[in-house]
């Protein structure tokens, strides 16, 4: 049936993830389930007309357990990947979110060209594939998810650091929505850590 839900739209069904609102015109620090993310002034438009956006925005964020099967299961594409040189790796999971912006309308938004949102989202798992654990100042490069083969592309990098709570988070940005992980390569394996996505498609 095309219109039951996805797995992952199921679990924000069932998280009955919140709205954190904010207004665009001003920007600034909006906490959310598992970190915050830091938003410039008048940074988004409406991803399918490009119209410039004003006023109240929202944003609603699922995290994912990596350690319950049954969360596991709404993983968006497989856990494998493409890196810079095409060639393919294996993905280990540290930690998965998903970010939905929306203006008051319900429509969702994308960032505008030469702008950028920073993120420290929590971990969920903080051992690697190897064994060892995941330490502050880990360089972890950033992926988004090609739904046509359904791997992950490197993008860009991002830094393990410590919250004021003491929880290791990931620190980053990224200049467009869609979905993404954070991963470490270490040759053979990939660890990836967060998934970031503001809508069931990748629109790159």
């Amino acid at each position: 049936n095309s219109n039951e839900p996805t797995s992952m739209e199921a679990l924000v069904i069932q998280r009955n993830s919140t709205p954190v609102y904010f207004d665009e015109d001003a920007g600034g620090t909006v906490n959310v389930v598992g970190g915050t993310l830091v938003v410039p002034a008048n940074a988004f438009v409406v991803e399918s007309t490009g119209e410039e956006v004003s006023g109240e925005v929202s944003v609603v964020v699922t995290q994912v357990d990596v350690t319950d099967r049954d969360d596991m299961a709404a993983y968006p594409g497989s856990l494998n990947a493409v890196d810079s040189n095409g060639i393919s790796q294996v993905l280990h999971t540290y930690g998965v979110y998903e970010i939905n912006f929306y203006n008051e309308d319900g429509e969702y938004l994308q960032v505008e060209d030469e702008q950028s949102v920073a993120l420290s989202l929590e971990l969920t798992g903080f051992t690697h594939a190897d064994g060892s654990d995941v330490v502050v100042g880990d360089d972890i490069p950033l992926w988004w998810l090609d739904e046509s083969t359904g791997k992950w592309v490197y993008e860009s990098n991002a830094t393990v650091a410590e919250n004021d709570s003491g929880n290791l988070v990931l620190e980053g940005s990224v200049s467009h929505f869609t979905t993404y992980n954070f991963d470490r390569a270490d040759s053979p394996a990939y660890w990836n850590i967060i998934t970031l996505t503001t809508d069931r498609k990748s629109h790159v």
